[in-house]
């Protein structure tokens, strides 16, 4: 088993690399980053580590068990530059930034997800209604311009859709 190949030799990365595959098909995410991170560690070079997937993996782990988005952020930033179809990464790098308080970068990279063109409307609309939900007084206060500026805009990229101009 990979877990007896570990411990037998747990300097070879392609043990951690196959082990975070196999952690993250049983569910356990948390485990797989951890594997992952080591192949990292053990072979930086090795591009098939760092693809968009283990990227983005690595990036939500990051971002929701370690708590660190500045981490969390360069994983998803490289992810999409690897990948800019990848819409994981480009979710995480909005919600990265929202967390880091980044509101110029956020709301760029808003308008970008809310304008990608091979994109249906529907998952757009549901994030942005999740964020506008989320919003407090405060926020809105200070951001109204821009906030404001975002249904408008899911609306001039998908006029005709009922979903958006609910």
């Amino acid at each position: 088993s990979l877990t007896q190949m570990a411990s037998r030799d747990s300097l070879d990365d392609a043990v951690w690399y196959y082990s975070g595959c196999c952690l993250q098909q049983l569910g356990r995410d948390s485990e797989a980053a951890a594997a992952w991170r080591k192949a990292q560690t053990l072979d930086p070079e090795n591009q098939d580590y760092r693809s968009p997937m283990i990227l983005d993996a690595l990036g939500g782990d990051a971002l929701y068990n370690l708590r660190d988005y500045e981490l969390a952020l360069s994983y998803f930033q490289e992810a999409f530059e690897k990948d800019p179809y990848a819409v994981p990464s480009l979710i995480g790098k909005i919600e990265a930034n929202r967390l880091l308080g980044r509101n110029a970068a956020f709301f760029s990279d808003m308008r970008q997800f809310l304008q990608l063109e091979y994109l249906t409307p529907e998952p757009k609309a549901s994030f942005l209604l999740k964020y506008l939900n989320s919003l407090d007084g405060k926020t809105y206060q200070l951001w109204h311009t821009q906030i404001d500026a975002l249904p408008d805009l899911l609306v001039q990229v998908h006029p005709d859709d009922p979903q958006v101009l609910n």
